[in-house]
């Protein structure tokens, strides 16, 4: 008997070590998961704050500023 796994996103093949890892996973404590809205968030004003640090430096801004 032979089983295909396959992903469920495209039918790629699955191997036998990532269905195992799957199969075998635990649930993570709550004290260590994140919200993904938050991270979304984070890394959004960081790329940012990022773009408007470099573009003071180069003295003209390349993104475009909404009125507020």
């Amino acid at each position: 008997m032979s089983f295909k796994f396959s992903t469920p996103f495209g039918g790629r093949p699955l191997s036998l070590a990532q269905a195992t890892a799957q199969v075998t996973a635990t649930v993570a404590p709550p004290s260590i998961t994140m919200n993904k809205w938050t991270v979304l968030e984070d890394i959004t004003g960081a790329k940012k704050s990022s773009r408007s640090a470099r573009s003071g430096s180069l003295g003209s801004s390349r993104v475009a500023e909404l009125p507020s």
